[in-house]
């Protein structure tokens, strides 16, 4: 049986909710979804002589206080790192950003 917001009552044969056998309970919800993460470019193509690039990483939920999330990045082709392309991070560091 599933409640109006998606929760689940496991075996609720012979539940009773109503006022005169009310019970009070504390309920812990782990929270064990994993974070969905996006990357958007500004541009779809960069020009080799001068171009650059803007990449948006978005998260699908703010993390709570203490939690990190790894967000690999990887490049590939013939450039070679610090002389085909470089990566800079943006003037001001986000809160809770770490480069």
């Amino acid at each position: 049986m599933r409640g109006p917001r998606g929760h689940r009552l496991v075996d609720p044969a012979g539940a009773r909710l109503d006022a005169e056998d009310a019970v009070t309970a504390t309920v812990t919800i782990i929270d064990n979804d994993p974070t969905g993460v996006s990357l958007a470019a500004s541009e779809s193509a960069i020009d080799e002589a001068d171009g650059a690039l803007d990449l948006t990483v978005t998260l699908g939920r703010a993390l709570v206080d203490g939690e990190s999330l790894s967000v690999p990045l990887a490049f590939s082709g013939a450039a070679a790192f610090g002389t085909g392309y470089t990566l800079a991070a943006p003037p001001a560091t986000p809160e809770g950003v770490t480069y």
